[in-house]
């Protein structure tokens, strides 16, 4: 079985980049969280399409780009987590330190998130009646 969970930043980090790019356009913005959220079904589905930077950190994660943005993922066991996703500017080895070292660290965890409004419209009601999600595919 294969899928995605996103890890509790996750969601903070979607809302973020959908505010920055909607001062600009809305439509834009709506097409970005769109073409994120087809990357994580995407890894769910293939997760080893993301490499490994261990130049970056020493965390055990996988990177991939999508435009100019880094998706963080874990792919140590089915489904696949999303820790992060940031601007590939960013200096990687001090937002790992802070960003999800806590969460990478935390033994067998798993989280659920809940889900915004705004966020559930992208993910086209595939969320539970309790607002949260599992991306599992078959």
């Amino acid at each position: 079985m294969s899928g995605y969970v996103l890890g509790a930043a996750v969601e903070f980090d979607l809302e973020e980049i959908w505010e920055y790019i909607a001062a600009d356009n809305i439509d834009a913005a709506d097409g970005w969280i769109g073409k994120l959220i087809d990357a994580f079904e995407a890894l769910g589905q293939t997760p080893r399409m993301g490499h490994r930077r261990e130049d970056l950190t020493r965390y055990p994660v996988l990177f991939w780009p999508v435009g100019t943005y880094l998706l963080i993922y874990r792919d140590e066991r089915p489904p696949i987590e999303i820790v992060a996703v940031t601007q590939g500017s960013r200096d990687i080895p001090a937002f790992s330190a802070v960003e999800f070292a806590t969460d990478i660290e935390q033994e067998n965890a798993q989280v659920v998130v809940r889900v915004t409004s705004r966020t559930r419209q992208y993910l086209n009601g595939r969320v539970n009646e309790k607002g949260s999600f599992l991306f599992l595919a078959t």
